[in-house]
């Protein structure tokens, strides 16, 4: 609603509190489930060693072995869950996440990827074999071929132990196809996380062993944690991006013209009012002009067809103003300041900008603009007065070119 107003600022504010809201009932949420599955851990650690005393079974031992690595990885999960979390880079988030799972386990190819829902691409721009870089992949999220492809059109994530055996379950159109980029070896124990905010998949995790069997189902589970910490950490750095590019536009906005680019008035009377209150010891030139024939333009072929003189007229003018700022005041009204203006300067300026508007066709006629100039002569003078004698003398050109223009009709 205060977009639709124009009021962004008021925009920018509550965008950042339902941002801040949805990162802390996010976050809120994954330390519950990572609670929940603590305490089911260690319920069921309990019970296996109770069995254990029992039995003294061989694989009761190993699975009581199994949960306590589990349950020791989960309060890694945790502590790395806070740092990812903390982190508003995506460069910082893929070496917390990469050194975290190389840790926990082994990975012989890896890679985390982000999903554009929009174009229909996963984006693979973080992507490793043998802890070396790989080239960098686009994959059309429509790719049958495509693993990262099965589990977004199929809204799962895959745990494939052992690829040779099952490919065909994901892949049933197609015959065998090698997994990884080494020429020696190809991964066959796979995993692939989504990455989840909102509801929406925004990317992917993969892990691959060349080894068959490498990982658990508890490994998956631990990727699976992780990856919802990544999700809002992505989510999180995604949205600062979108707030900073917002930021930088409304500034932009702020001082600048929508149409032509050039400065606003809001910015001419920002540098004119710092002139006036600071000493200026370099001589300043103001040049004030306004379009001719602009109403006749829009009468006769229509206001896109002004938008387009307008345009052109700015062009005109920034092209010959050197490093001087030039503004659109409003409507067809345009300034530049010169600074380290001469009178001769400023003449040679307007005569350059006259010449050139004459011979820019524009539809049926040419560009037509009146120029006025002042030079601020005396240290006290203001340039409110300058701007004043610089429109009395575009006004009295604009006369003469209305004369002339009446003689000819």
């Amino acid at each position: 609603m205060y977009e639709a107003q124009g009021d962004y600022k008021e925009a920018l504010y509550h965008q950042r509190c339902f941002t801040q809201v949805v990162e802390e009932v996010a976050a809120v949420r994954i330390e519950d489930e990572i609670e929940g599955m603590k305490l089911h851990l260690e319920e069921a650690s309990k019970k296996s060693e109770a069995e254990i005393n029992l039995l003294r079974n061989v694989e009761l031992k190993n699975k009581t072995t199994e949960l306590e690595k589990t349950l020791k990885n989960l309060a890694h999960i945790s502590q790395i869950g806070r740092q990812l979390t903390s982190s508003m880079d995506m460069n910082q988030i893929y070496e917390i996440l990469r050194n975290s799972i190389y840790a926990l386990m082994h990975v012989d190819v890896f890679g985390l990827a982000l999903y554009n829902q929009a174009d229909g691409m996963i984006d693979y721009n973080y992507f490793e074999e043998g802890g070396k870089a790989l080239p960098l992949m686009k994959i059309d999220v429509n790719d049958r071929m495509s693993l990262a492809s099965y589990c977004i059109l199929n809204e799962t994530d895959l745990f494939i132990q052992s690829f040779y055996d099952d490919y065909h379950k994901y892949l049933p159109d197609l015959s065998y196809v090698s997994v990884g980029v080494s020429k020696s070896q190809s991964t066959t124990c796979i995993i692939y996380c989504r990455l989840v905010s909102e509801d929406a998949c925004i990317g992917l995790i993969t892990m691959q062993s060349y080894k068959p069997y490498e990982y658990s189902e508890t490994d998956f589970e631990v990727i699976k944690a992780l990856a919802s910490y990544v999700a809002i950490a992505i989510s999180n750095a995604q949205k600062k991006n979108i707030i900073n590019e917002k930021a930088k536009e409304l500034k932009y906005l702020s001082y600048h013209d929508p149409l032509t680019g050039l400065y606003n008035r809001r910015y001419f009377n920002k540098l004119m009012a710092r002139y006036n209150h600071n000493s200026i010891r370099s001589p300043i030139g103001l040049i004030v002009g306004d379009m001719n024939f602009l109403k006749t333009v829009n009468d006769t072929q229509g206001h896109l067809m002004g938008d387009q003189y307008l345009v052109a007229i700015a062009n005109v003018l920034r092209s010959h103003a050197a490093d001087n700022p030039v503004f659109r005041l409003g409507g067809d009204e345009f300034a530049i300041l010169v600074r380290d203006a001469t009178e001769a300067g400023l003449k040679e300026l307007i005569e350059k900008i006259s010449f050139d508007c004459a011979h820019t066709q524009m539809g049926q006629s040419p560009l037509s603009i009146s120029l006025g100039f002042e030079l601020k002569q005396a240290q006290d003078q203001s340039l409110d007065d300058l701007f004043n004698l610089a429109e009395t003398k575009m006004y009295q050109e604009k006369k003469v070119i209305h004369l002339n223009q009446q003689k000819m009709s």
